[in-house]
């Protein structure tokens, strides 16, 4: 089998657009594919600190 390296985009972004994102996409690969769907909570920079539930060691 064949080793082939390929680019994997994962982004967060507003579902206002989406329909942007996927259009420019296909302009510049007809062949990608594109996953969309709902995230409930997004943690990092830029988005929600996140806060464990586990107490600080003392």
């Amino acid at each position: 089998m064949e080793d082939i390296q390929r680019i994997i985009i994962m982004t967060v972004l507003n579902p206002l657009k989406v329909n942007k994102l996927k259009s420019i996409i296909q302009e510049i690969d007809p062949h990608s594919f594109i996953i969309v769907c709902d995230a409930t909570e997004v943690f990092g920079q830029g988005f929600s600190e996140l806060v464990t539930s586990q107490n600080p060691k003392s």
